[in-house]
């Protein structure tokens, strides 16, 4: 049984509450079923954009910390790194918010929530598209349930002390394009179409665009120091279609999706940066160099 909660810590948007609430309802038992994965929980909460940065950073700096304490760096290496905290909060996360309708993240017992901001719906355009509203909390539905299956390895903090397994994870996208994945079939049996269905575009606002136009000018340099710096906000388009047909290989050549789910548990199995656009070469690093997957 799936535990759903959906508090709204806004003073309005009850309606909107209510409207997640039912259709986690709906598709808590299709996510599991197309994912073969568990959701103990499904934790949505409703914030201001204020108090959506305070959580997005709080979580940042929780998990940097737990870096930091495994990672050997000097005190002035430390330093450095809680410095590009900082850099990202001013150059991505504050400005960014109004792109972002929600982000899934670990609270501090490791469990997932995902965090909204109603005004941020509005600005993406998501709010008044029922089939974008449904198909965004379906994905972000699914990143519960890795997280659940992750024990703990995902998802990727925003600011890395140092490399984990390697340095050229693409855990975020793997993350991403299994969440379109899932996404997709689960609209195919929600919407009952007997044929792929595809998202449409919806309008943006007027301070969505002004803020996309703002970022990348606010970006710092490029670090080419080891220590590493990922943006806690999904990729673009193109990444995720990436992964979506990463798993989408996967899973054909396994033949199910139980021997795909071990990606969840095993840090080692995570395909690299190329290995995510050539499943055939991850195909040849798992069975010969690392654990077998079938």
């Amino acid at each position: 049984m799936t535990i759903i909660d959906v508090p709204n810590e806004t003073r309005g948007h009850s309606g909107l509450a209510e409207e997640i609430e039912q259709i986690l309802r709906d598709t808590a038992s299709l996510i599991q079923e197309v994912t073969d994965l568990s959701c103990p929980t499904l934790v949505f909460r409703l914030l201001t954009p204020r108090a959506w940065r305070a959580e997005i950073r709080a979580w940042a700096e929780r998990s940097l910390e737990e870096d930091l304490a495994q990672a050997r760096l000097t005190a002035p290496e430390a330093d450095r790194v809680r410095g590009r905290l900082t850099a990202w909060d001013a150059s991505d996360l504050r400005p960014g918010w109004p792109m972002n309708p929600g982000l899934t993240i670990t609270d501090h017992y490791g469990e997932p929530r995902t965090l909204i901001t109603p005004q941020a719906l509005h600005h993406t355009g998501v709010r008044y598209d029922r089939t974008a509203l449904i198909r965004f909390v379906v994905h972000a539905g699914v990143h519960h349930a890795q997280i659940a299956a992750s024990t703990g390895t995902l998802p990727p903090p925003p600011i890395r002390a140092a490399a984990r397994v390697h340095e050229d994870s693409a855990t975020r996208t793997l993350m991403e394009g299994h969440a379109t994945w899932a996404e997709q079939k689960v609209a195919g049996a929600y919407f009952g179409f007997c044929r792929e269905h595809r998202p449409r575009e919806v309008p943006r606002s007027w301070r969505y665009r002004q803020h996309a136009r703002l970022i990348p000018w606010l970006q710092p340099p490029a670090d080419l120091t080891s220590l590493m710096c990922a943006r806690a906000a999904d990729p673009s388009p193109p990444a995720r279609e990436d992964g979506a047909s990463f798993v989408q290989a996967v899973i054909e050549v396994s033949g199910s999706v139980a021997p795909f789910n071990r990606i969840w548990t095993d840090p080692s199995l995570a395909p690299t940066n190329r290995e995510i656009t050539h499943p055939e070469a991850w195909f040849s690093r798992v069975s010969i160099e690392g654990p077998a997957l079938l």
